[in-house]
């Protein structure tokens, strides 16, 4: 099995994967072997081009040969209050990486647009983590 610490290198990439003119990208490493066991892992991006994620993965079941799946994303951060962080004077731009592996380990990050840090780790639930466990709750762990 492999480790979660696999995983964490692959923000760093991630995050410098999404072009300037994408909002976001759907994630997914895979085995490009028969029986998942070799040591080179298969990247695979899919643009977004504005369509949202809940979309795509809303009833998708992730092929057995894909160990992680997820999702880069751009989007706005401000401080809390009754205005939309989109339209806060106050906001700034954030990407967001979270991936998933068959194992249920899950790691992620929120940047700045400047690359500062500003949440080193997943978010421990929402809509598009409970579907991306969904998603990979349709396979097994080779």
């Amino acid at each position: 099995m492999h480790d979660v610490l696999a995983l964490e290198p692959w923000i760093d990439i991630l995050e410098a994967a999404l072009p300037a003119d994408q909002n976001g990208l759907l994630v997914r490493l895979a085995w490009p072997d028969d029986d998942c066991s070799g040591g080179d892992v298969e990247l695979g991006l899919l643009p977004l081009d504005g369509v949202h994620p809940a979309e795509l993965l809303d009833g998708f079941d992730a092929p057995d040969e894909w160990w992680a799946l997820g999702l880069v994303t751009r989007g706005w951060a401000s401080p809390m209050g009754p205005t939309r962080p989109s339209q806060h004077p106050g906001r700034r731009r954030v990407t967001t990486t979270v991936l998933l592996d068959r194992a249920g380990r899950l790691v992620g990050r929120t940047v700045g647009d400047d690359g500062t840090v500003w949440i080193d780790g997943p978010p421990s639930e929402g809509e598009l983590i409970r579907l991306l466990r969904q998603a990979m709750e349709g396979g097994s762990m080779p």
